[in-house]
């Protein structure tokens, strides 16, 4: 359809997301471009919302404002926090996009495959009740110029139970990995990005589900020089959930980033 050039981009404007049919994604320059947007929006580029600190993240950079060595035992510790709005006319603009930053005992490549593996979804998500791959573009996440382009890319069906709730939730998600190119300046690492699939071919969920929509996630895994069992994490979450009520979801999407990442510090011990 003629969406595909917004289809990669951070802000999908709200009439283009309507409109969509659901295969926009199945093109390997479409994924490439999602994966340079998810890389700008973590790294502050041009398409980044305007981020603000939470009160404990501002005390944190006060405290080690001109030493890295402190700032590095803060973020082994810590979760810093940050959040934003995007743009107006984008499709969930009333939903923040959180961003966080830590250090996790795990190197780049393990923690890409942690993300990308269906069966250990349960191991860092604990809300899951399961994850199926529903169809998958390429596998290898270190596949250089494949026939999908670089790295691994595939659609999968996540099913949560969140507490105090009887529904049930379904996030249908188009997920790429790959390694970061330092030819070009992006550093050693990897990268795992995702975005929601939506459109009119999507099929229906049941009575007693919900539909939730992951409308960019993104982890960006750097290498820590001299460290290659440790990653320095920096993560992007825009989701929109219709069955959260809007004075719940900042704090709930908050929490949720926080949590995701000591899930998985959870793993290193």
């Amino acid at each position: 359809s003629g969406y595909t050039s917004y289809i990669g981009k951070a802000c999908v404007p709200q009439e283009v997301w309507e409109n969509l049919r659901g295969d926009e994604l199945y093109l390997p320059e479409a994924v490439s471009e999602l994966s340079r947007t998810g890389l700008e929006v973590a790294r502050d580029g041009p398409q980044s919302p305007e981020w603000k600190a939470n009160k404990e993240t501002e005390k944190m950079i006060s405290i080690c404002r001109d030493n890295p060595e402190e700032f590095k035992k803060v973020l082994e510790k810590e979760v810093m926090v940050w959040t934003g709005h995007f743009d107006n006319v984008s499709y969930g603009h009333d939903h923040p996009v959180v961003k966080t930053r830590s250090i996790i005992c795990m190197s780049p490549l393990s923690i890409a495959e942690l993300l990308m593996d269906s069966k250990r979804v349960k191991e860092y998500n604990k809300m899951s009740i399961g994850r199926n791959d529903e169809k998958i573009f390429q596998e290898g996440i270190d596949t250089i110029n494949g026939e999908f382009g670089h790295g691994e890319t595939k659609i999968v069906c996540n099913r949560t139970k969140p507490p105090l709730t009887k529904k049930k939730f379904e996030l249908l998600t188009l997920m790429h990995a790959r390694k970061l190119n330092t030819e070009i300046g992006e550093g050693n690492g990897y990268l795992v990005v995702s975005r929601a699939i939506s459109g009119s071919n999507v099929v229906e969920v049941s009575k007693d589900t919900v539909r939730s929509e992951i409308l960019l996630g993104v982890n960006v895994l750097q290498c820590i020089p001299g460290q290659p069992n440790k990653t320095d994490l920096t993560s992007i979450t825009h989701c929109y959930s219709p069955a959260v009520p809007k004075i719940l979801v900042g704090k709930m999407q908050v929490k949720g980033s926080i949590g995701f990442v000591n899930d998985i510090r959870a793993l290193c011990d």
